[in-house]
């Protein structure tokens, strides 16, 4: 089982942390293309580098945190006995939690418009985490045993991450970082709202 945190881990590193893309100004600079035209003027292109980190984290996501990884992950943990380590889908989740939100261990700190909390790309990130946790709790279409037990996990994450955020000094937070959270809340509020009605 240490391999597959290890993989994990990995993953989650390689994918989801600013770092790991190598980003900065004078590379941005670099990446845009100058479009020449017959009058003589040139206009240089936006490389749309947000979307295009986001595609990547989309896609990872995707791999981590669907129905069928999940409930494999799941079905795995019936195949080893109880008093042997396995990956259960509560690590799993909690883990990509804490990668995804680790800003919120240590949010104290001095944030401005230019130097917020969260960057533009783990605001970005974070949010889709929302998303596909949300997707989770809904289940559509796959109502099965498995199913229940990974939308209850879901919502347990969506209330963590709720909590987390409400343990943050709002007045210190810089505007970008302050309205993705409030944005965040009202998701996972409106969402747990809505599954609480749908529950059987």
């Amino acid at each position: 089982m240490d391999t597959q945190r290890e993989a994990l881990h990995f993953v989650l590193e390689h994918s989801f942390r600013d770092d790991a893309f190598g980003i900065t100004p004078e590379l941005l600079a670099k990446l845009g293309h100058d479009s020449w035209f017959d009058s003589g003027y040139t206009a240089m292109r936006d490389f749309p580098i947000h979307d295009l980190i986001l595609n990547v984290q989309a896609a990872t996501m995707t791999n981590l945190i669907n129905p069928t990884r999940l409930r494999r992950v799941l079905d795995n943990e019936a195949r080893v006995p109880a008093n042997e380590d396995a990956l259960t889908v509560p690590e799993m989740l909690e883990t990509i939690r804490i990668e995804v939100w680790s800003e919120l261990d240590s949010p104290n700190g001095r944030f401005t418009d230019r130097e917020p909390m969260i960057s533009t790309t783990r605001r970005n990130l974070q949010r889709e985490h929302v998303s596909r946790l949300i997707d989770l709790t809904r289940g559509n279409g796959w109502g099965n045993a498995s199913g229940q037990v990974i939308r209850q996990l879901a919502r347990q994450e969506l209330h963590e991450i709720r909590d987390a955020i409400e343990d943050v000094n709002i007045r210190a937070l810089d505007p970008y970082t302050s309205a993705h959270f409030a944005d965040c809340v009202e998701r996972i509020d409106k969402a747990l709202d809505a599954n609480f009605l749908q529950i059987d």
